[in-house]
């Protein structure tokens, strides 16, 4: 299940829908949101706002308490809030026997700056917990499917968590390092100043060279 679906995480359910993943439920604030994000990742996935999350039809019940991997890709302000509801969620779902007795389910973030800490609500209902950091931009939802070949993922959390973000990193056809959770918020600093700050490096050297009488051209 993916709950956000903003560009990285719409990107990342069609991407681990083409590697064999079955995404069974995408969930977005706003209802046509999910539906967009769900008609991208893929056939059989549920498009679901917030509202029918905390209402799920027995069906709905059934496709979630199935899930083993949860990755929650919201902004990072709401990842804490979203862990607690989805604690609460899976606390009131009934489960299977066989379920309870096979592996914890895990539930990974997307953030470049928080650790699995933050998921402290779920780890409380029984799942491992991490966190999973591609080092790309996703630009466009539809195209950023693609962008994940070859590109470098930073994961962090306990160990089945990791095992868990190092398969999916290989099924998407990337590479994936480990970095401990207090370095989180240097890995992010990091990853910031070569995003964007080389580009406005790049942007005033560019502007003094003219400033020098080069022409924009030249330069």
């Amino acid at each position: 299940a993916v709950i956000g679906a903003g560009r990285l995480g719409t990107a990342l359910g069609q991407a681990l829908n083409n590697a064999g993943y079955r995404v069974e439920i995408v969930c977005a604030r706003r209802r046509t949101s999910a539906h967009r994000a769900a008609k991208l990742i893929g056939k059989n996935t549920a498009g679901l706002d917030v509202r029918q999350l905390n209402r799920l039809s027995s069906s709905q019940s059934v496709r979630l308490s199935s899930c083993a991997l949860i990755l929650i890709s919201t902004p990072d302000d709401a990842i804490a809030s979203v862990a607690e509801q989805l604690a609460v969620l899976f606390n009131s779902l009934e489960v299977e026997p066989r379920r309870r007795a096979s592996a914890r389910r895990v539930a990974l973030h997307t953030s470049g700056a928080l650790s699995a800490d933050v998921l402290s609500p779920l780890q409380r209902a029984g799942f491992a917990t991490g966190s999973i950091h591609p080092l790309v931009s996703i630009s466009d939802s539809r195209a950023g499917a693609d962008a994940f070949r070859n590109a470098f993922f930073a994961i962090e959390g306990d160990r089945l968590a990791e095992r868990a973000a190092k398969a999916a990193v290989r099924s998407l056809g990337g590479q994936s390092f480990s970095i401990s959770p207090g370095a989180k918020a240097l890995y992010h600093a990091a990853a910031v100043t070569t995003s964007g700050h080389v580009v406005a490096l790049f942007d005033i050297a560019l502007e003094m060279l003219v400033t020098c009488g080069l022409s924009r051209r030249r330069s």
